[in-house]
């Protein structure tokens, strides 16, 4: 039998989560992969365009502000970050960017995503592209 949680034990983790998480680092890959359960680390090619510098989320409630939200139909609940911006200079160095990872100060991957709309060409002077990254925690029941 499966564990449940219910929506209000579930929105307790989430919030457990969110003041406990750690500086988290939010890095770019360029390679044509989407992330699945099996994902490592070594399976991201991080960006290297110019101007490239992996964005960072702040620990606890600095980086992850407002109250977790419920999505009741699915019984989910989810946190929201701070936007993470990324900006090419023009210096020489173009990528392809295909989503993001995070992880923290060791090194463990914490989680991944294929951005809609992939690939992004990003190196140019003016090329953008701003992250809002969101973690979903959900139920069984």
């Amino acid at each position: 039998m499966a564990l449940n949680v219910p929506d209000v034990g579930l929105k307790q983790v989430i919030m457990l989560l969110q003041a406990g998480f750690p500086q988290l680092f939010v890095r770019l890959f360029q390679n044509d992969y989407t992330p699945a359960a099996g994902s490592v680390l070594a399976n991201f090619t991080e960006a290297t365009f110019s101007g490239y510098v992996a964005g960072t989320i702040q620990p606890g409630a600095a980086g992850w502000p407002g109250a977790p939200l419920l999505g009741a139909a699915n019984h989910r609940y989810q946190i929201t970050a701070g936007n993470v911006a990324y900006n090419g200079t023009g210096a020489g160095i173009t990528n392809t960017i295909y989503g993001y990872y995070v992880c923290d100060q060791a090194n463990n991957l914490w989680w991944a995503e294929r951005l809609p709309g992939a690939p992004f060409t990003m190196g140019a002077a003016g090329s953008n592209l701003t992250i809002t990254p969101t973690l979903t925690d959900r139920s069984e029941f």
